[in-house]
This record gives C-alpha cells, structure tokens and sequence, in this order.
C-alpha cells in the first residue's frame, strides 16, 4: 500500500528556508514512487488545518523549533495522527544539548566537557574557570540545530561577551571544550524494522567550523565518503551511534555527529530530523550506499507506516 502522505514543511525557527528545501525534495521523490503526496506549509499557527486534510500519515521536515523539539509529534499523537519521526519524548531530550549530552554520559560514551548557562552572571562567575582548564571553546544555543548561532572563542572575555549575546536570543547556551579531531556525520534509517546505519561521511569545511554558510552554501565544504579514518574506529563510531538511536528511542531516520579526537570519539549532536536537501549528509551517505533519494524517502516513509499497522 502506498499511504497518502502530508509533507510537512516551513515552521518558525531559523532553519525554515532550509526545512521548506528539505519539503519539496521529499514531495518530489514521493511522487517519483507513484505515491499520493501534498504539500503542507506550518507557519506555527495553522495546527487545526492539519485536522481538515485527507491523509494517511505525516512526513514532516520542519527542523528546528516545533519540528524537533516534540510539541509537533505531540500535536499528531493527541490528535491520532500517524508520523513519520520520533517520539515527542526521544525528540524533547535530544533537541535541548544540555539535557541530552549528559544522558549519552550516562550511556558510557564521550562528550564535551562542558557548561550550561542560564544567565549572564552565571558566565561571568564560572567561565574564567572553564578557560583555565581548556584554552578553546564552542559556544551554542542549547535548542538550535544546523549550526545556528555557534561561536568559536579562544578566551573567557570573548566567550562571556559571546554567551551575553546569545542569551538576548536563546535560552540557555552550552559552552563546550573545543575538541581537535576529525569531524563525522553517522546516518541511521530504519528499514523493515531494523536499524541500518549507513557508510560514515567526513566533514571538511571552509569555514573554521562546519557552520550553517558551510553547511548550505555549495562549494564551502568537502564531504569525504567514506571518511578518512581506520576501519576500527569508523567500526567503533557506527556501533555507538545505533547504541545512541536505540537508547534514545528514536525512530524512523536520524543523524548523529561526532568528532574523532586524540582521546577517542565525542558526539556532540543527534538530530531527529536531518536534512533532506541537495547538500545535506543523509542523502549523500545513501547515495554511496546505493541508495537513491527517492528510495530512501519511501523507506523512511513506509518504516513509519508500517509501524502503525502491526
């Protein structure tokens, strides 16, 4: 059966232009596969709109806010609407990095020594701290994604004028040591209910880091795959990462970044809703794999389905 699917695309946060990119790339590949498909773009206030439309179930790829955070997937699930993605839970936790980095801790695996900031005053009193420890810091809001709003700071004056900035705009901000290494992107999709975690990519950006100019901007970064690194750890990273997605609950599709330093691996990001564009990792790392985008959009599609008809 090819289930009628609601594309669902736009939200509100930064990362809109990039989630409407991500939509139509879906649509398209939806309707390649023969399947009944329509557009549908969130603006954040149109949630009844939802309950109008004749659907089978939603495939939303709104990154960012609403679309990561679990207040979307909840709206579907009080509403009996069948999605694809994870959990509102699963979502809720790995959105937030500061809720997140300490559970994959918990789970044995490196991360970033880090702090969380709520307050300015709290910058001020504990950061000098952080510096004499690490001389290198990556600042972020804890509830963004594709690279929105990092910040590189060499020291504690930068980084707290840096953490008051980003506190005008999100709350709280992450301060992380800045770990040296080589950076990898790990893509998981479920398919027939088992997890397939795909050839690892290698992130060599322009930038100083992988930032979202870099990310989206054609021509600012290599991506190398498979990545330039020994079989036993490129082994060790794609272990961990299926570890992460069954711990976390997740579902569906998913994309986990790490970085490959001296110490070992640190994973630093799980996105739930990874993107779908011309530039994005999951769909490059399929492809290699054999695995064109319209393939992998109707695998995604119909891992999720098929869960709702057992």
């Amino acid at each position: 059966m090819k289930p009628k699917t609601l594309v669902v695309m736009g939200g509100t946060s930064r990362e809109k232009d990039v989630s409407l990119r991500s939509g139509e790339n879906i649509y398209q590949a939806l309707k390649k596969k023969g399947f009944e498909a329509e557009r549908f773009v969130f603006d954040g206030t149109n949630t009844a709109r939802f309950l109008e439309r004749d659907f089978d179930i939603a495939f939303s790829l709104i990154h960012g806010g609403e679309g990561e955070d679990g207040r979307l997937a909840a709206f579907f699930e009080m509403n009996g609407i069948r999605y694809v993605g994870s959990s509102p839970e699963a979502q809720s936790v790995t959105m937030a990095k500061h809720l997140c980095q300490p559970v994959i801790g918990e789970f044995g695996m490196r991360i970033p020594e880090h702090e969380t900031f709520f307050t300015n005053s709290e910058a001020k009193e504990r950061l000098p701290q952080f510096f004499s420890r690490f001389r290198k810091a990556v600042v972020k809001p804890s509830r963004e994604g594709s690279s929105v709003g990092i910040r590189i700071c060499s020291d504690e004056h930068k980084a707290v004028e840096t953490v008051s900035e980003l506190l005008n705009e999100y709350t709280p901000v992450v301060v992380e040591r800045f770990v040296e290494g080589t950076e990898i992107t790990c893509g998981i999709i479920e398919m027939n209910g088992s997890v397939k975690v795909f050839t690892l990519m290698e992130i060599r950006a322009k930038n100083e880091f992988y930032d979202y100019h870099a990310k989206y901007t054609s021509g600012m970064t290599d991506f190398v795959v498979p990545a330039s690194i020994e079989g036993k750890s490129a082994k060790e990273i794609k272990a961990q990462a299926e570890t992460l997605f069954r711990k976390f609950g997740l579902r569906d599709f998913a994309r986990l970044d790490c970085i490959l330093g001296k110490e070992g691996i640190y994973w630093h990001d799980i996105n739930t809703v990874p993107g779908m564009t011309e530039l994005s990792d999951l769909p490059q790392v399929a492809a290699y794999d054999g695995m064109r985008f319209p393939d992998l959009a109707e695998a995604i599609l119909l891992n999720a389905y098929e869960r709702y008809e057992k």
